[in-house]
């Protein structure tokens, strides 16, 4: 077939001519007729030779017992290079002894061929290619340069990260590889890793530019080799791809950062290993601008108490026993709330629970806005029962109330077999008061006379109105001096009430008549015995002055 071009130029098309120099080991080109057409660096470091006087010349030259036409015929009859390795020892040519390989290499129209003669002589080249053919089968890239930061070797998975064949890495630095500002980052790692010495390791993270164009998030893990004379000779580093880890990070710390309440994570060693932006804020300033990560639970509390953020505490020992609770509570993790109040008037509740690794997680809330609200309501509970207990004019219990301390003390009489006095009070000529100064006049004395009638009985004793102008009182005493104990109340009731009052600047004269009736004298039951203090009160009301009556009646047939 007619050719446009001589066999031994689509020889030269082979391989791109730079190619040679990448490999590592003693390499040759031969064509059709056994003639040298090219020889990299380390064949002519091996045959003793300046490589530019090799090509030109019959492979003879260097193998003398070389049968070139029984080379040539096993080549035709085994065309595929791969399927075909001749191995011959020869000897007599410049330099060493070599076992030589020899391979076809034909161009791609059948045309032409070559034969690459690689040379294997000693134990290292056999050591060398057991070793690529170990780092070639780590599935991870794998990358090795000498102590000037130039590439040596790597394996088949880092030509196949970088998207490049080894010829084009070999012989290069960072700079020759990557995008400047990610050549930086390398360069600055290796001028570190090598100023550490002969045992200098190193792991950091870093990104990566693969061969797919997207930037990847990597571990390296590097270490210096030494030579024969114990200094640095270079490094060896591994990469590991850790973008999917990555990804899943950074979705989990915005997952955590999208929260509003504070989240934290601490490990089985009550070390805090996670926490967001919230976790920080709740405790600002006392935490503010702190490196948390890593810090032990109980370090955080004493940041805490003692740097004042802890509403209560007064002194060392007031803080050493809310430690010692909380450190217990936290201990616990029980999924019932703690609700903490800081020294800034915020509530915080901490909710915790245990972690099937062992570890404890917490979410805190602010909750001082349901804090102030649950206060704003029970202060109108209270005010409305207040209202509901109370007789707004005087301010003293209601007739309700006055019910539920009757009912109360009897409890508490028939437990403790003491005995009950209630005392029935009807102010005398309150109408008058009314009907000549008016509403506002009787307003003003049904005040004065509750104010009187509190000021003159014990704390434990109740007084109530019970609606109009009649009042009474509760007095609790033993059973032997009830009686006696009732009279000098009233006396002394009575005695208060006379006293004129100033009512919108006119002197009023007061007065009162009081029925007395006695638990569990006159009656246990505590309706019967309210009806029985106010007959003794009509029966006051009818004399002439104010004075105080017992009831006289027969005892009641639920006594």
């Amino acid at each position: 077939m007619a050719t446009t071009s001589s066999p031994n130029d689509r020889i030269d098309s082979l391989l791109p001519p730079g190619a040679v120099d990448t490999v590592p080991y003693p390499w040759l080109l031969v064509d059709h007729s056994g003639t040298i057409r090219f020889a990299n660096k380390a064949a002519a470091a091996f045959f003793a030779g300046e490589r530019d006087t090799f090509p030109g010349h019959p492979l003879t030259v260097l193998f003398p017992m070389l049968d070139w036409s029984e080379v040539a015929r096993d080549a035709e009859r085994h065309p595929k290079g791969d399927l075909h390795k001749a191995t011959r020892t020869l000897s007599g040519a410049p330099g060493p002894d070599a076992e030589l390989t020899i391979a076809p290499l034909r161009s791609v129209d059948q045309t032409a061929f070559g034969l690459t003669v690689r040379p294997c002589t000693t134990a290292a080249e056999t050591v060398r290619s057991f070793l690529q053919n170990l780092i070639d089968a780590l599935p991870c890239p794998v990358f090795y340069k000498d102590s000037d930061a130039i590439y040596l070797g790597c394996n088949d998975a880092f030509t196949r990260f970088l998207g490049k064949p080894r010829y084009q890495i070999v012989g290069k630095d960072v700079y020759g590889l990557s995008p400047k500002d990610l050549a930086d980052v390398y360069h600055l790692r290796d001028t570190e890793l090598f100023a550490k010495g002969p045992a200098g390791t190193q792991i950091y993270e870093a990104r990566v530019q693969p061969a797919d164009g997207e930037r990847r998030d990597v571990v390296f893990y590097k270490a210096n080799f030494t030579g024969t004379d114990g200094q640095v000779a270079g490094m060896i580093g591994a990469i590991l791809d850790v973008t999917p880890q990555k990804q899943a990070e950074r979705r989990l710390h915005d997952a955590i950062e999208s929260i509003n309440e504070g989240f934290a994570l601490y490990s089985d060693g009550d070390r805090l290993l996670l926490h967001n932006s919230r976790f920080q804020e709740l405790f600002s300033p006392w935490l503010d601008g702190e490196q948390l990560l890593g810090m032990p639970y109980e370090a955080i509390l004493h940041r805490l108490v003692y740097g004042g953020a802890i509403g209560g505490i007064k002194n060392r020992g007031d803080a050493e026993r809310w430690l010692t609770r909380r450190l217990e509570a936290h201990g616990d993790a029980s999924p019932r709330p703690t609700v903490q109040q800081l020294s800034d008037g915020r509530w915080i509740e901490v909710r915790e629970q245990p972690t099937a690794e062992g570890g404890i997680v917490g979410v805190l809330s602010d909750v001082t806005e349901l804090k102030q609200q649950e206060k704003a309501l029970r202060e109108t509970m209270e005010r409305v029962r207040f209202l509901a207990m109370n007789d707004p004019l005087s301010g003293l219990p209601n007739r309700v109330a006055f019910h539920e301390r009757l009912d109360e003390a009897e409890t508490r009489a028939r437990r403790e077999q003491s005995g009950i006095a209630l005392l029935y009070i009807d102010l005398n000529g309150f109408k008058q008061i009314n009907d000549e100064f008016g509403h506002h006049a009787g307003d003003a004395c049904l005040r004065i006379v509750g104010r009187r009638l509190l000021a003159h009985v014990r704390e434990s004793d109740a007084v109530a109105r019970l609606g109009g102008d009649e009042f009474a009182v509760i007095i609790r005493a033993e059973l032997g001096v009830i009686r006696k104990e009732a009279d000098s109340v009233a006396e002394r009731l009575l005695k208060a009430l006379s006293e004129p009052a100033e009512i919108l600047g006119s002197s009023v004269d007061l007065g009162a008549s009081v029925g007395i009736a006695l638990y569990p004298e006159h009656s246990r039951d505590t309706e019967e015995l309210l009806h029985h203090a106010d007959l003794a009160m009509y029966e006051a009301k009818s004399q002439p002055a104010s004075c105080h009556r017992f009831f006289q009646g027969p005892r009641s047939r639920s006594a």
